[in-house]
């Protein structure tokens, strides 16, 4: 028979278990790795290309000082990371997971879980994180005879993933649910390239992350992530593209692989303000009497991590947050109206609720958008391709003219009666559907199906216009400052400033970035999005983050300062491989040895940056003044 000490004791062993389910794990180690150079703002600028009314781009450079106040006023772009020769998304993971390795004293054998995430992979089919577990222990075992010991990764143990830019985060969600075993690894790793020349590659950029994830039981201090706060929300939206056009001699198996995304900048971020609201909506109804509607109840307690794919997006996704707040809050609402004075906030004919003005506009451009996204594509092949493949593309495309037309009508009549639609709307929704009921197969082209739209779509537009006017108004209130202020908006940016938009690891690079530069901690709202669409929203706790900040900063500290500063010209040619050196063409083709299995590694410089990592950390906890503001400039 158990003793009343027995019972008491299992008592305490039961309450403790249920204080500590929460969190089933915690973040004990961050790094992240950047490309050998950086360009700044000023110079990329200089490569960007004027468009025509379609939206192409001519050969016709843009004025720089115009759009530097885009690019560095509306974007936040300070600089970008760059991969020079010779480095890509496998070079980056492995340099990533040995920064860990040697600021953390991690051993790799160790790691039984080991996830690698990315968005922009070397080859549609191919084992990445395999790739990079073949990298490292080979590494591992030249810096084993230079006397460093850091273990050998696991093949059995590795999973490779592939989501759009939230595929770390899902992994990281999907450990905190179920748990893990020993420690586990989470490296992401992109290299952001866009369009040369196009306007959306300002924003892009070239880094890795690794998080090494253990038992928060067996834990010593490190970030705690909820277990059971866990939101999540999921569509099928097309902002951001890179289709495989298999139209082309399909019999031998030959079809385009669009490298650089077609990107919807605009309507993405209509898409990442829905989906990221949802996703902390869902999260907030699983904790009893707290409502993501109730400002108080996260405005002084919370930091928002977002997913950065450029600086001032968190900024524009919080602004939409108070909006919320105000529709639900009265002292919101009433100090808001105070300060914007006669400022009126738009809304379409017929809607009144946020939310449901944003959930229409997603779903109705996200046809308009779908047909642009073709047609864009068939333009990039226009330039390239001989006109009797070109022919074939168009003859392809035709013949799905008449059901795409058929699909879009059942749609839009679904859109009207779940949407109510009034007035303006509701008549351009019918034209619309007249129009596309008299498009024929064989007589009528996707840009005519697309014309169908322009009527809805131009209404949309205007509200667009006018809704982003006042975002921007919201902006400049107290109200707004305050609780960016209490966010720490301005902590989690400092890196994606200098770094660019590096996809799979943009949330964990706000996350490292809010920690090497604020303090003290609060809780942490840590949220992830993917174009396409998907939306992950956890909390963590910093139980004891002060270890992981220190060795981040000293991560910086290296990692911007071997960074060679490139100008335009420069830049242009590493993008386009042309001008380069006999080295340089080595490392080029050292891409090609490694798939073949014959890859050349500098160990020199990487045991080099080893002992620039292991160095005795000489500042503080915090970090003294001199090191802040290294980092931050």
């Amino acid at each position: 028979m158990a003793t009343t000490e027995d019972a008491l004791i299992s008592d305490l062993a039961r309450d403790s278990e249920k204080a500590t389910y929460p969190h089933k794990v915690a973040i004990t180690g961050m790094a992240f790795a950047l490309g050998s150079k950086k360009i700044n703002i000023e110079d990329k600028v200089q490569t960007i290309r004027k468009t025509d009314s379609k939206g192409r781009m001519l050969n016709e450079k843009v004025d720089p000082v115009d759009e530097l106040d885009k690019a560095f006023i509306g974007l936040g772009v300070e600089s970008s990371s760059v991969a020079g020769v010779g480095e890509d998304i496998i070079t980056g993971g492995a340099r990533a997971i040995l920064n860990l390795c040697f600021l953390y004293n991690l051993n790799l054998s160790d790691v039984k879980t080991f996830v690698f995430a990315t968005e922009s992979p070397e080859d549609i089919s191919r084992n990445h994180a395999v790739e990079i577990v073949r990298i490292v222990n080979k590494i591992s075992a030249e810096l084993l005879k230079r006397g460093i010991d850091i273990g050998e990764l696991d093949t059995k143990n590795s999973t490779n993933s592939q989501s759009a830019c939230v595929a770390g985060v899902a992994s990281l969600s999907d450990m905190a649910f179920r748990g893990v075993v020993g420690k586990a690894l989470i490296v992401t790793s992109d290299d952001a390239k866009y369009q040369l020349g196009s306007g959306p590659d300002e924003t892009g950029g070239y880094g890795a992350t690794a998080v090494l994830v253990e038992d928060a039981k067996a834990a010593k201090g490190g970030i705690r992530v909820s277990s059971d706060i866990l939101g999540h929300y999921t569509r099928s939206v097309p902002d951001f593209l890179k289709p495989i056009l298999d139209v082309l001699n399909e019999s031998r198996g030959i079809a385009i692989v669009n490298k650089y995304p077609i990107v919807f900048g605009e309507y993405s971020e209509y898409v990442y303000i829905l989906d990221t609201y949802r996703a902390m909506k869902k999260a907030f109804e699983q904790q009893e009497g707290k409502s993501i509607e109730d400002l108080t109840a996260i405005k002084d307690s919370h930091v928002l991590i977002s997913h950065t794919p450029y600086p001032k997006m968190p900024a524009k996704a919080l602004s939409y947050l108070v909006r919320h707040f105000a529709h639900n809050d009265k002292s919101t609402e009433l100090k808001l109206a105070l300060e914007m004075k006669d400022a009126k906030e738009p809304f379409l004919e017929g809607f009144e609720g946020l939310e449901k003005t944003i959930k229409f506009i997603v779903d109705v451009e996200g046809y308009y958008v779908h047909l642009s996204g073709i047609i864009e594509a068939k333009e990039r092949l226009a330039g390239t391709l001989k006109d009797e493949v070109m022919q074939e593309v168009e003859r392809e495309l035709s013949s799905k003219v008449g059901r795409m037309a058929s699909m879009l009508m059942k749609e839009l009549e679904s859109i009207k009666e779940k949407y109510n639609l009034k007035g303006k709307l509701l008549a351009t929704a019918n034209t619309a559907i007249m129009d596309l009921s008299n498009i024929q197969t064989g007589s009528s082209t996707v840009e005519d199906v697309r014309k169908a739209f322009n009527g809805i779509h131009s209404i949309v537009k205007e509200h667009i216009r006018e809704d982003k006017k006042y975002t921007k108004a919201i902006r400049g209130t107290s109200a707004f400052k305050d609780l960016a202020k209490s966010m720490h908006i301005e902590d989690t940016i400092v890196y994606s400033s200098k770094v660019g938009n590096i996809y799979t690891g943009s949330s964990f690079l706000a996350l490292m970035s809010y920690l090497a530069n604020s303090g003290p901690y609060k809780k942490i709202g840590f949220s992830g999005f993917g174009s396409g669409s998907q939306s992950h929203y956890t909390e963590m706790e910093a139980c004891d983050a002060d270890y992981i900040a220190s060795r981040i900063r000293k991560n910086a500290e290296v990692e911007f300062g071997s960074q060679e500063k490139i100008d335009a010209k420069r830049y242009e040619s590493i993008r386009c491989a042309r001008n380069l050196t006999d080295e340089e063409l080595a490392r080029e083709n050292s891409i090609i040895r490694r798939l073949s299995g014959f890859e050349e590694v500098d160990y020199n410089r990487l045991v080099a940056h080893a002992e620039k990592l292991r160095d005795p950390l000489k500042i503080s906890a915090r970090g003294d003044a001199t090191t802040r503001r290294l980092v931050k400039t």
